[in-house]
């Protein structure tokens, strides 16, 4: 903290800029347990189909070759999902520089890892591209991993 500003003279903008910030990064840890419990499930699926039928017939069945690529676009979609609702988290939630600044400086970062309160008109566009594509893109992709093992487990 800095000396030319007392500890119980907190802004009540400051203080509400702070607030925001820790329900984003708790937002954050969220969407990362999820991805990571819906990603390791299906990986440990996977890693035990290719155990009991065998890489060589798991490549020669369609529905085998559908899932690994699947999965992978899947993964690759909830990144990108993941990666964009941080910055619009980030965006949201943080305000204009004029708060951050004063939290910043408050506090003492010199230089903020954070970046989204910085308007960037062709950043937004690409995020939410991103954020509009990649949460549909996970979605089917995910239901065509599944889909792909139950017709290999099924029909093979």
């Amino acid at each position: 903290m800095t000396d030319n500003i007392p500890p119980q003279s907190l802004p009540k903008d400051v203080e509400k800029y702070g607030d925001a910030l820790v329900k984003a990064w708790e937002q954050y840890l969220k969407i990362i347990d999820i991805y990571i419990a819906l990603s390791g499930a299906t990986g440990l699926i996977m890693g035990n189909l290719i155990k009991e039928i065998g890489f060589p017939a798991l490549k020669n069945a369609p529905q085998g070759v559908t899932a690994i690529i699947a999965f992978g676009f899947c993964l690759l979609s909830l990144g990108l999902w993941r990666y964009a609702a941080q910055y619009f988290y980030e965006y949201e939630t943080i305000g204009g520089s004029e708060i951050a600044d004063k939290y910043f400086k408050y506090y003492g970062i010199e230089k903020p890892i954070t970046r989204a309160f910085l308007p960037n008109p062709k950043k937004m566009a690409y995020y939410r591209l991103i954020y509009r594509w990649a949460r549909y893109g996970s979605g089917i992709f995910y239901c065509v991993t599944w889909a792909s093992f139950l017709l290999l487990v099924f029909c093979t």
